[in-house]
């Protein structure tokens, strides 16, 4: 029950610096719930969390968050368990102005072996200047999507909502695919979402 808002991690973005509103480190464990992260930045990754351990994340907003790396709203570096439940990414972005065409990920960004488990959450109206406006799962062991909808995000690089390794996708809809191989059953790619305007309406899912 926090809200962490307009917060600035001023470290330079070619180092392993970051976190606008919290930088979880080596040999830690962070939970999060009802929570809100907005608005908050970093020169590096993860404008509004950058992680480095074990973390979870359960009916939490994570909206116009910037990075000038990778990660706007969420970065994760670690082989630590992650888990993302009943969560909503939207508005956040990252600006990248380097050479490496697997940065971006304007809402969430993972690599290094990352262990990530999202379930019942929304990802929309994320962007980033590089690659993958959504979710970008760079050098991920395992990532698996439950119920989960990613739509209306914006790349430069032609994957604008997934990009990188999916390990299992069950009831899930994703916008663009745009070849991505994702693995799973009753899932919905390549059709629009006719999203409405993201607002409260009294589900589980913040």
């Amino acid at each position: 029950n926090c809200v962490l808002a307009k917060n600035r991690a001023t470290g330079p973005a070619s180092t392993y610096s970051g976190g606008g509103g919290i930088a979880a480190m080596r040999n830690t464990s962070l939970t999060m719930m009802n929570c809100d992260i907005v608005a908050n930045e970093a020169n590096a990754n993860g404008g509004g969390v950058w992680s480095y351990s074990q973390t979870r994340y359960e009916r939490c907003l994570f909206v116009s968050n910037t990075s000038s790396n990778s990660g706007g709203g969420l970065a994760l570096r670690s082989s630590d368990a992650v888990k993302i439940i009943n969560c909503t990414f939207s508005g956040n972005a990252s600006f990248f102005s380097g050479w490496q065409s697997d940065y971006g990920g304007g809402a969430l960004y993972t690599q290094e072996k990352a262990n990530v488990t999202i379930c019942n959450s929304t990802f929309t109206s994320n962007t980033t200047t590089k690659r993958c406006g959504g979710i970008l799962s760079a050098g991920t062991t395992s990532m698996v999507l439950q119920s989960v909808l990613v739509a209306g995000n914006t790349d430069t690089q032609g994957y604008p909502d997934v990009s990188g390794v999916f390990t299992g996708v069950t009831n899930c809809l994703i916008q663009v695919t745009n070849g991505v191989s994702v693995v799973g059953a009753n899932n919905i790619f390549n059709q629009s979402a006719l999203l409405e305007p993201l607002a409260n309406n009294g589900g589980s899912t913040r």
